[in-house]
């Protein structure tokens, strides 16, 4: 995402670490329980108990994984008619201040964009036809939005004209759209975008039952793609080239709790042929979400933005956080929503978010959540589903980052413990061949304002040349390490380093736990006796105090694995 303010981390450990042995621990907050570093195993002792030569044949023994996109998902985004009158009334990013962190955290965000964007006269409330004003294109980009979907009955309500200014201020703002174009083979077209070297496309189609005919896109005329059972198959096999193909169906019932037939074949249909997920809207309601062959059909997620505060049920919606890997889709974390009178989207709890979760059907669960409370994190609760855990392995990822602030991003590759850093299609630093890197992440996480580049590194354990003069023994088994280099005048130069950890870490994330606008070091650490694994056994969060990270905060979790950030409105972070 284009997200140079948000600073929000790209981040990934299958088997890293940070639990520095030679911080200093502050006092943890008062419900967060006590904070115990793990001991050293015997291994620590000066004999290796894994030398470089046997912990690099045991990483290259291990298969090669895929990185994981992160996708937000949610239903119809209508900014106009009443929506547009409330939101003359707030500050900039109103409509979307309370769920425009979730949208920006993950990597891909999409909405149906359920009215054209076109200047013109205010549409009454009683109006059918919708519309919103110029300027709400670039409200939608800032607050975290990739692509729209505008296959959907109301995207000609203001003619070709109001079509063609929508895409044309959504392009203006680097946002991509789907689901129409200037002529059949262009609204069918998957649009694809490429992500942490995955490449995931997107189709999106309307229902004919209630699309204006005149509305579907023929081989000589502009509009729409529509839904059609015999056609979804060729669409999906010309995006074969892709990862991951998502199909987006404008489909179903205005305020049925339940898909119809409609819905269920087209999904089927698209599932049958290929497709990793099927999304649904139109309803205004919250709809059951099916498991197809394995592949998750979420029917309808109701409204998002929307100004139907009449009706209690379509003012309850859904977002869904994804995790998608080359395989497929390997997990879900739902945030029901409550939509206020104005139609203005929060993020639901209690009561509100268990008559959501009852909607949705016995696909999703109730799970374990730590959530900030008093400075710490306590225990709370989220609904989330685990449809295939991540694969365990040698993580592989491309990713982007502007790490120097020069408007330019560099490229970020890790294949096999090796990490490299391109500047213009030339390669500007990569690790030591004596390295294993097996994570990285790129946040402000010294808390400065700039770009650091944090890395998860296995190697002997010695202080190499900054050896403390009271340290008296080498500890030459293979260990994790925590390092953080900032980019400078073209060149990666180490910020700080630390020496062997106490405890490895399973994945950290740079992530602002506590909505100061400063990020923590959020970290789930595993222990040695596990190498060249890592099973995590504690959840902790570090911060940086102008000399080196320090742990203010850790709680034991049986069996994670890794874990999921999930922003406002609990903030909680959610083990797998």
């Amino acid at each position: 995402m284009r997200r140079a303010a948000s600073l929000i981390a790209a981040s990934f450990a299958l088997v890293a670490g940070l639990a520095a042995a030679s911080v200093t621990l502050k006092k943890p907050a008062p419900d967060a329980g006590p904070v115990s570093v793990p001991a050293p195993t015997a291994s620590a002792a000066s004999a290796p108990g894994w030398t470089d030569e046997s912990y690099r044949a045991a990483r290259l023994a291990m298969p090669d994984v895929s990185d994981e996109v992160a996708l937000f998902v949610v239903g119809d985004l209508m900014p106009g008619r009443g929506v547009a009158r409330a939101k003359s009334r707030h500050e900039a990013n109103w409509i979307f201040g309370a769920v425009a962190e979730a949208a920006r955290a993950a990597d891909i965000a999409v909405a149906n964009l359920e009215a054209p964007i076109l200047a013109g006269a205010p549409i009454p409330d009683d109006s059918q036809r919708l519309r919103a004003d110029p300027g709400i294109e670039e409200e939608i980009e800032e607050s975290g939005f990739d692509l729209l979907t505008l296959a959907n009955n109301h995207a000609l309500d203001a003619g070709l004209d109001g079509l063609r200014s929508t895409r044309d201020l959504l392009e203006g703002q680097g946002m991509l759209h789907a689901g129409s174009g200037e002529n059949e083979a262009e609204a069918r077209r998957a649009r694809v975008i490429e992500k942490n070297g995955l490449k995931i496309a997107f189709l999106s189609y309307a229902d004919p039952a209630f699309t204006r005919a005149a509305d579907r896109a023929r081989t000589d005329r502009p509009g729409l793609a529509f839904m059609d059972a015999s056609t979804v198959a060729a669409d999906i096999a010309s995006a074969s080239a892709s990862d991951i193909v998502v199909v987006i169906m404008h489909a179903g019932e205005e305020y049925a709790e339940a898909p119809n037939d409609a819905q269920r074949g087209f999904a089927h249909a698209a599932i049958d042929a290929g497709a990793d997920l099927v999304i649904g809207h139109h309803p205004h309601v919250v709809q059951p979400v099916e498991l197809y062959k394995g592949k998750p059909i979420l029917y309808s997620l109701g409204n998002f933005v929307f100004d139907q505060g009449w009706s209690e049920d379509a003012s309850r919606g859904l977002a869904a956080d994804i995790r998608l890997g080359k395989e497929g889709v390997r997990g879900i974390v739902w945030r029901p929503l409550a939509i206020g009178a104005s139609g203005r989207p929060s993020f639901a709890d209690g009561e509100a978010a268990k008559i959501v979760q009852e909607r949705i059907g016995a696909l999703a669960a109730s799970a374990e959540a730590f959530v900030p409370r008093d400075g710490g994190f306590g225990n709370g609760e989220i609904f989330r589903s685990v449809l295939a855990p991540p694969p365990v392995g040698n993580l592989s990822t491309v990713r982007e980052a502007d790490l120097d602030g020069d408007g330019a991003t560099e490229r970020l590759t890790l294949a096999r413990g090796r990490l490299t850093l391109m500047r213009g299609g030339a390669a500007v630093w990569s690790s030591p061949e004596a390295w294993w890197v097996d994570g990285f992440a790129a946040g402000d996480l010294t808390r400065d304002g700039k770009q650091d580049l944090a890395l998860s590194v296995w190697k002997p354990g010695d202080y190499g040349s900054s050896k403390p003069f009271w340290v008296t023994d080498e500890d030459l088994d293979v260990k994790n390490h925590f390092f953080v280099y900032r980019l400078k005048d073209g060149k990666l130069e180490p910020v700080w380093q630390s020496s062997n950890l106490a405890a490895p870490n399973c994945a950290f994330k740079a992530f602002d736990v506590d909505g100061d606008g400063l990020q923590e070091l959020v970290v789930a650490e595993g222990a040695y006796d596990d190498r060249p694994g890592c099973r995590a056994a504690h959840l902790a969060v570090w911060r940086w105090g102008g000399w080196g990270f320090s742990n203010v905060w850790r709680q034991a979790i049986d069996g994670l694995e890794a874990f999921d950030a999930v922003s406002a409105p609990s903030r909680a972070l959610v083990p797998r």
